[in-house]
């Protein structure tokens, strides 16, 4: 009897170490940006979301989520049917793509918990916009269920030119939203022109995107197919071709950001419902 427990001690100790050694060997083994961004598209992370993210985004969406409890929901359009919104103009789906994504990220592998929301908002224009200025992107959530992370917003606006082998570009890089408050965050997008060999041209292609945690401002929080609540994302993009003004700028008021800049501007916007409860059952 006490060879056969000595054996299975040794075979579960052989066990253990072995697994040890696997996992050992995951973590130091190199991952490549491309093999990051085949497991984020198969985990369900929107492929717009992964081509406008920088090699720095991908890498942080990817030791985030690796390994851990998510669950992803995505919305994108490039219209918006409020007027308040869109005082002149829409932008038309063949011209711009505006899209909004958020994870459940959870702390319990029944996958109920929420621990907290990680929320990517991506834009890439489809046909270059004649004025490239600054543009501006407005996000809402509600202060009583959510609130915004700390320092964990970073934006990126990027431009490139295919007219050149090297593919010359541009990108704007903020860790810091230009407005905050309980419920809102603004930031600016710059588009602008690549600069190569001191000349100035047009881009072939600009986009963008924005990616910060939401926490739960009551916890524990749950993500339950009971007793739901049902609270809302959204998320405004302003379009800047006035000719005599150089951003669309932002307005705070109270817990509200609004655009500054209403004459001469076009809108995309788009939102989407995050299910909720107090309690688990």
């Amino acid at each position: 009897m006490k060879k056969i427990l000595k054996s299975s001690l040794i075979l579960f100790f052989t066990i253990v170490i072995a697994a040890v050694s696997m996992g050992n060997t995951t973590a130091n083994k190199e991952i490549s940006i491309n093999e990051m961004k085949s497991y984020l598209i198969e985990s369900g992370i929107p492929s717009l979301n992964v081509e406008v993210s920088t090699d720095e985004q991908i890498k942080t969406l990817y030791y985030d989520l690796y390994g851990n409890y998510f669950d992803c929901i995505t919305s994108t359009t490039s219209l918006s049917d409020d007027d308040t919104i869109s005082p002149l103009g829409t932008i038309p789906t063949e011209d711009m793509l505006l899209s909004l994504t958020y994870l459940y990220n959870y702390k319990d592998t029944e996958k109920t918990q929420i621990d907290y929301l990680y929320v990517l908002v991506a834009y890439r224009w489809k046909n270059i916009p004649f004025f490239r200025k600054t543009d501006g992107i407005i996000f809402y959530w509600d202060s009583n269920v959510f609130t915004l992370k700390e320092d964990t917003f970073y934006c990126h606006s990027t431009g490139l030119t295919d007219i050149f082998p090297e593919r010359p570009s541009f990108k704007y890089e903020s860790t810091r939203p230009t407005n905050i408050t309980l419920s809102a965050l603004a930031y600016d997008v710059r588009l602008g022109n690549v600069t190569y060999n001191g000349s100035s041209y047009r881009p072939t292609n600009l986009y963008g995107q924005a990616n910060f945690k939401l926490i739960p401002t009551h916890n524990p929080l749950y993500h339950t197919n009971y007793d739901t609540d049902v609270t809302s994302l959204s998320v405004q993009y302003r379009h800047n071709r006035n000719p005599f003004f150089g951003s669309v700028g932002f307005t705070v008021s109270g817990v509200t950001i609004s655009f500054d800049l209403s004459e001469l501007t076009d809108s995309a916007a788009t939102s989407t419902n995050v299910e909720y409860s107090t309690t688990k059952s």
